[in-house]
C-alpha cells in the first residue's frame, strides 16, 4: 500500500508533459522574441529572446485556460504600467523617484480595477 502511494505521489509531482510544454514554450518564445527584435533592428536579439523565454515560463500554467488568463493579466499590467509611466514621465521627467511613483500608481489602479495576481 505504501509503495503504491509513493508511486502515485511521484507521478503527481513528475510530469513529463508539463516539462515538454515548458520546453516548447521557452523555445517558441525565444524564437519569436529573437526574430521580432531583428525585424525592428534592436541591438541585442539574444537578450530580447531571453526576456520572451522568461515571460513564456511566467505565464505557463498547468491548464491552458490559466495560461491565457496569466498572459492576459501580464498584457494588461504591461499596458497599464506603460501608460502610467509615460504620463508621469511627460509631466515630471524620468528619475528613480518618478519610476517609484509610476509603479505605486499603476499598482493602485490595478488593485482598483481588480487586476491582480
Amino acid at each position: 500500500m505504501e509503495r503504491s502511494l509513493q508511486r502515485k505521489e511521484f507521478h503527481e509531482r513528475f510530469s513529463p508533459i508539463l516539462a515538454l510544454e515548458t520546453t516548447l514554450s521557452v523555445l517558441a518564445s525565444y524564437w519569436v522574441g529573437y526574430h521580432f527584435s531583428l525585424l525592428f533592428h534592436f541591438a541585442m536579439p539574444p537578450i530580447a529572446g531571453l526576456w520572451c523565454a522568461i515571460s513564456g515560463v511566467v505565464v505557463l500554467q498547468v491548464y491552458i485556460q490559466e495560461s491565457f488568463k496569466a498572459a492576459w493579466l501580464r498584457v494588461l499590467g504591461s499596458l497599464l504600467g506603460a501608460l502610467v509611466s509615460a504620463c508621469i514621465a511627460m509631466v515630471a521627467g524620468y528619475s528613480l523617484i518618478t519610476l517609484a511613483i509610476s509603479v505605486f500608481i499603476a499598482v493602485v489602479i490595478a488593485s482598483l480595477l481588480k487586476i491582480k495576481e
